[in-house]
């Protein structure tokens, strides 16, 4: 036995720019690599699929994503709070949805769009971690 055999692969996931990739909206899109400034998503619309630049943790290939309707809705990473008083003026709803290992919540119209996007952003952490 070689002492190579003993070693871990060292893979890393990459997404070359023209994937089909999803966001957490779990709409399509073509990757088009990183986006111009750090920490922003840009999305350009032209004919044919948005092309939508941001940094590698945020999208995931659309079909390693499962579709919404076999998320786990019930993670215990996932909460979901109707937060009236704390909502800023400039976001849609009243429904704050917080994941674990995110710095900010986001803000929801209904408590459903909430959980689809915590578990969808969650499916594509776990992703990216099952290397």
């Amino acid at each position: 036995m070689s002492d190579n055999e003993n070693i871990a692969p060292t893979t890393t996931r990459t997404i070359e720019p023209g994937t089909l990739v999803t966001d957490e909206t779990g709409h399509p899109f073509t990757y088009g690599g990183p986006a111009e400034h750090v920490g922003f998503t840009t999305t350009s619309y032209g004919a044919g699929r948005p092309v939508i630049h941001t940094e590698l943790s945020n999208v995931a290939p659309f079909d390693q994503v499962p579709a919404a309707a076999q998320l786990d809705k019930k993670d215990p990473r996932i909460s979901v709070t109707l937060d009236k008083a704390g909502r800023p003026n400039t976001w849609s709803g009243n429904w704050r949805s917080e994941t674990t290992g995110t710095a900010f919540p986001r803000w929801h119209k209904t408590k459903r769009d909430g959980l689809e996007e915590s578990a969808r952003r969650l499916a594509i952490a776990d992703w990216w971690a099952n290397v």
